[in-house]
């Protein structure tokens, strides 16, 4: 078990640590392979919602206001939720990056936490996909790729396909 955040009384999710390795690093031909081993890791330590952007981060500070015979005040203190948060986001960043080729990396970086890291590298594929079908000579309708962007996004997005797909147009 992984010892609890400085002033917190809670401790870490089992298993935060991440030490488990993928046996293939993201390259620019395997996104889906590389996609569909990792998100069993990410689920199985209950992350998920790191990635995906439904588990928000905290505010940094919370203020507290108390009454007492000189008056109210307000006491400004450190989140540990925050720190907890931010702790198990920076470990999961890392084990993505470490997941991946260095050019690979080398593309992606710059993200400030992983749901952004997440999105640039899908946002990246699907960009990727689509200028090599277009040097191909195979330029793929706008509603066409929209239809397999929204095929290949998991479970989690099934109301938000519905919706856009209920649509007269897609594109």
């Amino acid at each position: 078990m992984v010892p609890p955040m400085q002033g917190s009384n809670q401790p870490l999710p089992f298993g935060v640590n991440l030490t488990q390795m993928v046996s293939m690093k993201l390259d620019k031909n395997n996104f889906l392979l590389w996609k569909n081993m990792i998100l069993p890791i990410i689920r199985g330590h209950n992350l998920e919602g790191h990635i995906l952007g439904t588990k928000l981060c905290p505010l940094e500070f919370i203020s507290t206001q108390t009454t007492g015979e000189a008056g109210a005040s307000v006491k400004v203190t450190q989140n540990p939720q925050y720190s907890q948060w931010m702790f198990i986001d920076q470990l999961l960043i890392g084990w993505l990056y470490s997941s991946m080729t260095p050019e690979i990396a080398m593309r992606v970086m710059g993200s400030s936490n992983s749901n952004q890291l997440w999105t640039t590298v899908n946002e990246s594929y699907v960009k990727l996909l689509a200028d090599n079908l277009e040097v191909a000579g195979k330029t793929i309708p706008l509603a066409d790729l929209i239809t397999q962007v929204l095929v290949g996004l998991d479970e989690e997005y099934t109301p938000i396909v519905v919706q856009i797909n209920s649509r007269d147009s897609i594109s």
